[in-house]
């Protein structure tokens, strides 16, 4: 009873196809010589072909909307690779992005490096102008000293004489005028003879020459010294603007880094996002294929229905083998969509008839 198996394979998913694969072998049991079948076997009949239509209806729509998934499948993965391209370029631009601002930021601590340089150097050029300037004050107050000295009304001590006598010899003055200080010196103004006078005139003119070569040299200085403190403020602002172009380097560095932590993440979800888009395609596919074997199936099913109606013999090798092997998961798969479909007639006067 190959056609009986056959058609009850497509009926059998419901309640309702259960209750007719009962009856059917008793609606068409073939009946004697000169009698019709009887009512109820005419019912279940009608029933079963309705229901037969109705399945390969149902067979045919599942095929048309597992088309339609398919093309709608591959929409979407298009759609996924796209945005999983744009994600990949953007995450390639912010890697781009990352490096030329490391970059960035060694050529601007760079700079810094060099600008603490200059500064340093700058700095050393500042406090040598400010030491000499000192020292050229010291000088010049040294000077007045020891002409204070000279323009006294009083005899200066041995001290004072040698002070002078030193400035003197420093000054590389001749010897015999060095020489004669003390003694002349020595001497009250007025108990000095004319060559002490001479002598005291003589180391007079050598410190007010001095005394003029310091000033020109404190004046000097005194210039010297504002132009270097001048330049080491100037340094100064260089190397602050320097370090404050390091510091926005080194963060908008940090921005980058994390945009391309975000853009890589993002490229990652669209990644897993094709491949969730791919197997959405391969499981349409797979279901396209048990879709579109449907209508065959019942067509199939109708012919041997049809045969068993009118009391034909099933041809043979009409089923191959390998269509046999499969046909059980196609039958379970439309079992499945029949359970939910009413079938088209009383068939409670058919159960009845069936039992």
């Amino acid at each position: 009873m190959a056609d009986l198996a056959c058609v009850c394979q497509v009926l059998g998913g419901s309640a309702e196809g259960a209750v007719l694969c009962d009856a059917l072998p008793h609606a068409v049991a073939p009946c004697p010589a000169g009698e019709t079948r009887h009512e109820f076997q005419e019912k279940v009949i009608d029933c079963v072909r309705r229901a037969l239509a109705d399945a390969h209806d149902a067979a045919q729509a599942q095929a048309a909307a597992s088309r339609a998934s398919i093309e709608a499948a591959r929409v979407q993965e298009a759609e996924a690779k796209a945005a999983a391209a744009r994600a990949g370029e953007a995450a390639g631009v912010a890697g781009a992005d990352v490096k030329a601002k490391a970059e960035a930021l060694d050529v601007a601590k760079a700079t810094v490096r060099e600008e603490e340089a200059l500064h340093s150097s700058t700095e050393a050029e500042t406090q040598q102008a400010m030491q000499d300037h000192k020292e050229h004050e010291t000088r010049k107050s040294d000077i007045e000293a020891l002409l204070t000295l000279v323009d006294g009304a009083a005899a200066l001590g041995a001290d004072a004489s040698e002070s002078i006598a030193e400035f003197l010899t420093a000054q590389r003055a001749e010897k015999p005028l060095v020489v004669a200080v003390p003694s002349a010196f020595g001497l009250a103004p007025d108990a000095r003879s004319q060559f002490d006078n001479l002598v005291v005139d003589s180391a007079k003119k050598v410190l007010q020459d001095s005394l003029a070569e310091a000033q020109v040299a404190v004046d000097a200085g005194t210039q010297a010294a504002r132009n270097a403190e001048a330049e080491l403020l100037g340094a100064w602002a260089v190397l602050d603007c320097a370090r404050d172009r390091a510091s926005a380097a080194d963060t908008a560095l940090s921005a980058a880094k994390a945009a391309l932590v975000e853009a890589q993440s993002a490229q990652k979800a669209e990644e897993a996002g094709v491949a969730t888009a791919t197997e959405r395609l391969q499981t349409a596919l797979a279901e396209h294929v048990l879709a579109e074997s449907k209508p065959s199936d019942i067509t199939t099913a109708q012919q041997a229905f049809e045969r068993l109606v009118q009391g034909e013999a099933a041809p043979e090798a009409t089923t191959p083998v390998a269509a046999q092997t499969a046909a059980p998961p196609v039958a379970e798969k439309t079992h499945a969509d029949l359970s939910t479909a009413p079938v088209p007639m009383d068939c409670g006067s058919a159960a009845t008839a069936g039992a």
